[in-house]
C-alpha cells in the first residue's frame, strides 16, 4: 500500500489525508519557491469544496518564458512530486505535429522536454495525456496517426535512456480513439479511457464509439477491459461517447465520466466500477439528479472519495459543478451557475475556436479540497482569454484581481493542475496564446 500522505490546512489546523493517488497529490512537495500568502478556509474545515481559498497578496506569474515558443495544440498538465510539474501536448515544431513531454526546471526557470521534441508518437498526436510512475517511469497515452486505424497508443519513457518508446501491442484500439485520459491507479497502474471509434471523425463531437477502460500492467505492457470492451452500451445501445474522463478515489475506487450523444443531445453520464464483479454501475444520470443536457465533461474526486464533475450547460451557455452523495447516490449542484452568457465565441464556447470540440472542462480538486474551473471568457477588450475560477465563501469567485492570467493577447486550449506548496494550495495552467500566429506559443503560469 502507498505510504498515507497528509497536508495541514493554515488557520484550521485540520489534516488532509490520503492514500494511493490521492497520497500522492496531497503529498506533492514544492519543485518552486514556496508559496508565503496565507490560506483562509473559505467555507469551513469540515472537508469539501471551499476548504482552501486565496488572498489578495497572490497573483498568477509566469513560469519562465514560454513552455513552448511555437504552434502547439491540446496541453494536458500533470503534477507529481517525483516527476514535478509536466505537461504533455501536440507539437507543431516537431515533424507531423508529433507528441511531446516537457518539464518545468524551477532552478533555472524553464521548459526541458523529456526525449526529443516529437517523440513521444509515431505520427501525428492527438489527445496526449501524461502521469508519472515510480523510479522515473513515465507513461503516455494518446491517438496516433501512426498506428493502424489511427489506433490508441502507449508509451513508456526510460529516464535510464532519456527516451520513449511504444509500450506493449500497439495500438490498443480496434478503431479509432478519441477523447483519451490516462490516470494510475492506487497499485500504480495505468489506467486509460477511451472513445473506440469504427468510422471516420467528423468534424464535430463523436464517431459512434463506445466508451472503453483499459488497464495496463506495468510490467508487460497487457491491457485488460474493465467491464468489457465498450462498456457504455450496457446503459445505450448504440453508444457514442465522448469526453471520457476518469478519476480514482484514496480507496481504489474508479469513476468515469463521459457525454453521451446516441439518445440526441448531449447528456453527461457517470459510472463507478464495482471491481468485485467487475462491472460498471450508472451512478450520474437525470435519475438521480444529473442536468440531462450538458457537454465538456470532466471528473474529479475530493479527499473524502465524493466525485464531482464540471461541465458546460448548453441553455442557456454556462458551466456547472456537481457532486454525488456517497450515501444516497444523489447529485446536488456546488454553488451557482458559472458565468452565465459570458463565455467566449465561435462554434465552441468557453473553448478554442479552432476545434473546442476536443477539450474537457478545464477542473481541478486541490489536495486540502479547494475547487477549480477555468474556461475562456471576453475581457474587457472582447479579446477572449482563459479566465480562472476558485469555489470559496460559497461562491464561484475569479482567482486573482480579474480572474485572467497577464496579458493581453488571444488564448485558448487551457489544462489546470493543483499542488501543495508549504500547505497551500497553488493552481498551475497552461494555454495557447496568440493561437494561429506568428507569435503562437505555449505559456504556463502559478498562481502565488
Amino acid at each position: 500500500m502507498t505510504p498515507e500522505a497528509c497536508v495541514r490546512v493554515p488557520w484550521c489546523g485540520q489534516r488532509r489525508c490520503g492514500r494511493g493517488r490521492l497520497g500522492r497529490r496531497i503529498g506533492r512537495v514544492a519543485f518552486v519557491l514556496a508559496a508565503t500568502a496565507l490560506v483562509a478556509c473559505a467555507a469551513g474545515c469540515g472537508g469539501g469544496a471551499g476548504a482552501s481559498a486565496v488572498t489578495s497578496e497572490r497573483e498568477w506569474r509566469a513560469l519562465g518564458t514560454a513552455v513552448v515558443p511555437g504552434r502547439t495544440m491540446l496541453p494536458r498538465l500533470e503534477a507529481s512530486s517525483a516527476s514535478g510539474l509536466l505537461c504533455s501536448f501536440q507539437d507543431r515544431t516537431a515533424g507531423a505535429n508529433r507528441g511531446s513531454v516537457v518539464r518545468y526546471d524551477a532552478a533555472a526557470q524553464t521548459w526541458r522536454y523529456l526525449g526529443a521534441a516529437g517523440a513521444a508518437s509515431v505520427g501525428t498526436d492527438w489527445w496526449g495525456a501524461v502521469q508519472a510512475g515510480s523510479a522515473g517511469v513515465l507513461y503516455r497515452a494518446n491517438r496516433d496517426y501512426g498506428f493502424a486505424n489511427d489506433g490508441l497508443g502507449f508509451w513508456r519513457y526510460d529516464p535510464g535512456t532519456a527516451s520513449w518508446a511504444p509500450f506493449g501491442s500497439q495500438p490498443l484500439s480496434v478503431g479509432e480513439a478519441h477523447y483519451i485520459d490516462l490516470e494510475l491507479d492506487t497499485s500504480g497502474r495505468p489506467v486509460l479511457a477511451f472513445q473506440d471509434g469504427t468510422t471516420a471523425q467528423p468534424a464535430g463531437p463523436g464517431s459512434g464509439g463506445a466508451l472503453t477502460v483499459l488497464r495496463i500492467d506495468p510490467g508487460s505492457g497487457a491491457a485488460t477491459a474493465l467491464g468489457g470492451a465498450a462498456f457504455t452500451r450496457a446503459f445505450t445501445t448504440p453508444s457514442d461517447a465522448t469526453h471520457g474522463d476518469l478519476a480514482v478515489s484514496a480507496n481504489g475506487t474508479l469513476w468515469a465520466a463521459w457525454i453521451e450523444h446516441a439518445q440526441g443531445g448531449e447528456h453527461p453520464r457517470v459510472a463507478r466500477f464495482d471491481a468485485g464483479p467487475g462491472t460498471w454501475t450508472l451512478v450520474g444520470s437525470p435519475a438521480n439528479g444529473l442536468p440531462n443536457i450538458g457537454s465538456h465533461v470532466a471528473i474529479a474526486v475530493d479527499s473524502t472519495g465524493r466525485p464531482l464533475i464540471a461541465f458546460r450547460g448548453n441553455g442557456p451557455l454556462r458551466f456547472l459543478v456537481y457532486r454525488m452523495d456517497l450515501g444516497t447516490l444523489t447529485w446536488s449542484q456546488v454553488g451557482a451557475d458559472i458565468s452565465a452568457s459570458q463565455l467566449s465565441g465561435g462554434a465552441y464556447p468557453g473553448f478554442s475556436v479552432e476545434a473546442g470540440y476536443r477539450e474537457r472542462t478545464p477542473f481541478a480538486v486541490g489536495p486540502a479540497d479547494g475547487l477549480y474551473l477555468s474556461h475562456l471568457a471576453p475581457d474587457a477588450s472582447q479579446v477572449d482569454r482563459v479566465k480562472v475560477f476558485s469555489f470559496r465563501g460559497g461562491a464561484w469567485l475569479p482567482l486573482g484581481s480579474t480572474g485572467f492570467l497577464p496579458g493581453t493577447e488571444q488564448e485558448d486550449y487551457t489544462s489546470l493542475a493543483v499542488i501543495s506548496e508549504g500547505g497551500v494550495e497553488v493552481p498551475f495552467v497552461t494555454c495557447r496564446r496568440a493561437p494561429l500566429t506568428a507569435n503562437e506559443r505555449l505559456v504556463g503560469y502559478a498562481f502565488r
